[in-house]
């Protein structure tokens, strides 16, 4: 909490007590050295209607700029704030770090000076794979954070990009988003972490530690982690968007629900945003028992939960569960949800709502208390402004840079390596082809702002062989999406369903020039994947799509890697997407493919030393890679039931295995040990092993260990994740390692929905990837 001096206090209760509308206050809220439960008290005791109901709205930042620079509030904006206002959606692309700084600056000092009661307003923002803000670093985008197989480092870049943003005025940030990827026809993919509970977990409790802090409380260099969506989002029937999900109640009360458990009850959260989806009929904006008796009952939730864009509106016009706006603010309001974004469209309906039914007051006042409480926590009564040369150094400084490009380097990996063509050899090259619509231009991902910094990979390995002789060639050869989506994009609207592919024949000409710098060429790189639109959130908006139910590279671009493979020149396949690829073609012709999903501002230089070897990948995929969208479900942990028969007529395994990659040198496993055969179900059991380089290069290899349970009360998953390591060893190096499963690694819910373990016999499969021939197998006994 933040402290201030006496006489500071003096002279801030005097500017106070100068404002006629202020002098009759009660002054006990302001007082720090209260307790933070007294202080909301004090102050809600104080409030009107129409203050309470300004704290559960929210509003788009409104700036006005004239020509010299000079920033304003926004008229109808300032009239708004004056009665105060809960949060500021503080998306804004237009301004740089020190006028970001001056303008939440502007706000918070316009209604500590306008408004009776000076309640200082929360600004939001999304840090989905960094901060969304101009001169902000963008790091690879969530799944490939998650392919580092690193919390530590995911920590790391998640405690930079919250100092980037409270150094900026932000103080809350809807992220991460702890939805199981299971589906590659959802077009969310890429915010994940990936298909399995237990990473996910991890991951998540990185993220949010590192936006929090790590304590209790959050500190001033920190903003509050508002995970997402709540619950079930990516189990979304089909893939699709805003569809229903359709979860049996075990499942969801053991997996789905599990990342944001622990990110309540471990991480401390403040924030949490609920899915735009229902479950079993039930919209999770209307959803009592999720937002208030697990939640905030059992597990004990303190903060405010944020709406996602216009859901308590879609109470009303999507899920039908409401009459009307004022069925679905009141429903929304009992049911647990503080803030209604973007613009408070449905809660402005809460004073009529209310006349009508003053049963719901209590709610109102409960919505509020958990507001206040979030902005007293995070000391804004005391100082709410920030320093603005600060936010310029915070954004300048060089090691986020750095970091970016370590995150993006270890995102990445090897998928296939024929004849162990990669890594290349500078001395063995003359001339190379860069080939494909990702290799002109760098693709970031969804929630990003593109920085000046990113380079294309065709101009980030110009400059990485700069110094040599090196001739290197550019040819598109093709597209993705036709331009009237771009151009669309480019005028300020959403895209709607006029995206289309391009005819073969508007790029047969395109591509046979791309297949002919390839032949003259030592080497082809060719970079495919998606763009914008291929891969993307599907907005609530009329053919605003996102979601696919080809899950094949879009357009032409198999037939520019058939054409540049047919060449006979070695072709290096990179792979810039945000979703799984049924890449059949590729993977059986290319002679080496690398995964790097979306890599952020550091894209280009991480694919060139990957590429070189100055990098050695040791990623590893946090996803199971079907061979088509028929294939779907294909995660790996499936029950048994669901695992074992394939489909009549079509290969079997999933192109790549969860947990997969592989490395520039190579990696044994020996001396793997349990620290026990039995344990009792409040026990720990270790395990150790041997961990060899035993190649010629420095490298990491991420050790995996998981867990059968042989016999349940109710069916269990063929295997699961419990632990894992990722070891960075020199070329002969050996290393012990120890990895540890706790009893919360044998939990499962059992038929009365219980949290138990369960005795019986257990397998502990211990290796590199999910797939068996990648494991070693032991026996253990839960007694």
């Amino acid at each position: 909490m933040v402290k201030i001096t006496s006489s500071i206090m003096i002279v801030l209760l005097a500017v106070w007590g100068a404002h006629g509308r202020a002098q009759s206050v009660d002054s006990i809220y302001r007082d720090q050295d209260q307790p933070i439960e007294e202080r909301v008290e004090s102050l809600l005791s104080q409030m009107t209607l129409q203050e309470k109901v300004n704290q559960l709205l929210s509003n788009y930042v409104r700036v006005d700029v004239d020509d010299d620079g000079g920033l304003a509030i926004e008229s109808t904006f300032r009239e708004q704030l004056g009665n105060g206002l809960g949060s500021v959606q503080y998306v804004n692309l237009t301004l740089d770090a020190a006028q970001d700084a001056d303008f939440s600056n502007m706000i918070q000092r316009h209604v500590r000076e306008n408004t009776r009661l000076g309640i200082p307003v929360l600004l939001g923002g999304e840090a989905l794979h960094g901060l969304i803000a101009r001169n902000a670093t963008t790091f690879p985008q969530a799944i490939a954070l998650a392919s580092t197989w690193d919390p530590s480092l995911v920590n790391r870049v998640y405690t930079l990009a919250a100092l980037q943003a409270r150094s900026r005025g932000n103080h809350v940030m809807y992220t991460p988003v702890l939805d199981l990827a299971r589906d590659p026809r959802w077009g969310r993919m890429e915010e994940t972490y990936g298909e399995d509970v237990y990473l996910v977990t991890q991951m998540g409790l990185a993220a949010t530690t590192g936006l929090q802090g790590g304590g209790e409380l959050v500190g001033s260099d920190s903003v509050v982690s508002a995970p997402k969506h709540l619950a079930g989002y990516g189990q979304a029937d089909g893939g699709r968007n805003f569809a229903p999900t359709s979860i049996p109640p075990r499942i969801f009360q053991e997996e789905i629900l599990e990342p944001f458990r622990q990110a309540v009850t471990k991480a401390n959260v403040w924030g949490i945003m609920p899915s735009h989806s229902e479950i079993d009929g039930v919209p999770a904006h209307g959803n009592e028992w999720l937002l208030n008796d697990l939640l905030r009952q059992d597990w004990g939730f303190r903060g405010m939960v944020v709406s996602d864009y216009h859901d308590i509106h879609r109470l009303n016009i999507l899920h039908r569960v409401a009459a009307s706006e004022e069925e679905a603010v009141l429903l929304a309001l009992k049911s647990g949800v503080n803030l209604d974004q973007p613009r408070g469209e449905s809660y402005v309906f809460l004073p009529q709502a209310l006349a009508a039914q003053p049963e719901y007051m209590p709610y109102l006042d409960q919505r509020v208390r958990e507001v206040l409480r979030v902005k007293f926590m995070l000391g804004l009564f005391e100082n709410p402004y920030v320093d603005k040369q600060k936010a310029i150094a915070v954004q300048d400084d060089p090691t986020s840079r750095a970091l970016a490009l370590e995150a993006a380097e270890k995102a990445v990996i090897l998928l296939k390596n024929e004849n162990s063509l990669l890594p290349l050899d500078k001395d063995e090259l003359t001339k190379i082809a860069v080939i494909g619509p990702n290799a002109g231009e760098t693709v970031l991902g969804g929630y990003t702002y593109r920085g000046k910094r990113v380079q294309s990979i065709y101009d980030g390995l110009r400059e990485y062989l700069a110094d040599t002789d090196i001739e290197v060639n550019f040819a598109q050869g093709c597209g993705i999406t036709s331009e009237i989506a771009f151009t669309q994009l480019e005028a300020g609207g959403i895209a709607d369903n006029r995206i289309y592919t391009i005819p073969y024949e508007q790029e047969a000409e395109t591509i046979a020039a791309a297949a002919t710098l390839a032949s003259t060429s030592d080497v082809a790189i060719v970079a495919v994947g998606d763009n914008y639109f291929t891969s993307r959130e599907a907005f609530f908006t009329r053919g605003a799509l996102g979601d696919r139910g080809d899950i094949n590279l879009v357009g032409n671009q198999d037939a520019l890697v058939k054409a540049v493979i047919d060449t006979g020149t070695p072709t290096i396949v990179v792979l810039i997407h945000g979703r799984s690829l049924s890449i059949n073609y590729i993977n059986e012709h290319a002679h080496a493919i690398v995964d790097g999903w979306y890599l952020g501002d550091e894209t280009a230089r991480a694919v060139a030393t990957t590429l070189f070897g100055e990098n050695n990948p040791g990623g590893k995929l946090v996803v199971t890679v079907p061979r088509s969208s028929a294939h779907v479900p294909a995660y790996y942990s499936q029950r048994f039931s669901g695992n074992w028969k394939d489909y009549l007529f079509e290969d079997g395994p999933p192109l790549f295995p969860f947990g997969y990659g592989l490395s520039y040198t190579g990696f044994e496993l020996s001396e793997i040990r349990l620290s026990d055969q039995s344990i009792a179900p409040s026990d720990s059991v270790a395990v150790t092993l041997d961990v060899t380089n035993t190649g010629d290069m420095h490298g990491d290899e991420v050790v995996q260990v998981y867990l059968r349970d042989v016999v349940g009360s109710t069916t269990r998953p063929d295997k699961a994740l419990k632990a894992f390591k990722r070891v960075a060893l020199e070329a002969g190096e050996t290393k012990s390692i120890e990895l540890t499963l706790e009893p919360a690694a044998f939990e499962m819910i059992d038929i009365a929905h219980n949290r138990v373990i369960e005795p019986g016999e257990f397998k502990v499969f211990v290796g590199t990837s999910s797939r068996e021939e990648d494991l070693s197998e032991l026996a253990l006994i839960v007694q």
